[in-house]
């Protein structure tokens, strides 16, 4: 957007306070780096198993099938630390969302497109969860980095029409890879035979790099928006 569209920034004054938000940025970040971890360990397991899966179904009398039975092992306990980091993650990511959120809407007084309740129920609710979290950070980082520089409308503009981050656009492209993509892939390979469980590994495989790029992207988007607010705290004049 170019400032030209805006009103002139006036000297920065907030009703209501900015709350610290680096910590919880820390956190959600370290969060991310400790899943994208835990995933390429089973990443490594989950080649393994597609190796020996592919020799059981062309050469079974080759394979050793100890080996097997430990691969087995292994790739049905990764699942619990799997499990374990993607929702701790996912918890504190939504936490630092409200808090963003609000420290936003402290920042410039703007309605946003979505209710606050959708930062929790736009991830799993059919077919709004294809964009309603897209929405919700798109606005956090428009009024976070505008109400940073001391902006307080958007002019002619809205929140529908004004021009979004591509970083935001290049995260959720990869969630929706990552996430939505992998899950139509497992339904095709819904069976309880070695070329379905073959086809399961080969799927998680592909999806692997989706799902690291996600979390980067995901991990560049929260240090950013915290950086815009830090940024207006910083730039405000002391109290008194």
């Amino acid at each position: 957007m170019h400032p030209s569209h805006l009103a002139a920034p006036p000297a920065p004054t907030l009703l209501t306070p900015v709350r610290p938000i680096r910590g919880l940025a820390i956190t959600v970040v370290v969060l991310l780096g400790v899943t994208t971890l835990v995933d390429l360990a089973a990443l490594v397991i989950t080649v393994d198993r597609v190796f020996l899966l592919s020799a059981l179904i062309e050469a079974p009398d080759t394979v050793d099938m100890v080996a097997v039975d430990c691969n087995d092992f292994l790739y049905l306990a990764s699942a619990i630390p799997m499990t374990a980091t993607f929702f701790t993650t996912a918890v504190v990511f939504m936490i630092w969302l409200f808090r963003a959120r609000a420290n936003a809407q402290a920042l410039m007084v703007l309605p946003h497109r979505r209710h606050a309740a959708w930062i929790v129920f736009g991830w799993g609710f059919p077919i709004v969860h294809l964009w309603y979290p897209r929405q919700i950070v798109d606005d956090i980082w428009i009024t976070s980095k505008l109400g940073s520089a001391g902006f307080t409308t958007l002019g002619h503009l809205t929140l529908d029409t004004v021009r979004r981050s591509p970083l935001v656009l290049a995260w959720w492209l990869s969630w929706l890879v990552s996430m939505v993509a992998s899950a139509f892939a497992y339904s095709l390979a819904d069976g309880e035979d070695l070329p379905s469980y073959l086809l399961t590994a080969k799927i998680e495989v592909f999806f692997a790099a989706p799902s690291a790029i996600c979390a980067a992207l995901a991990a560049t988007v929260v240090w950013k928006i915290t950086a815009f607010q830090e940024r207006s705290v910083f730039a405000s004049p002391p109290a008194g």
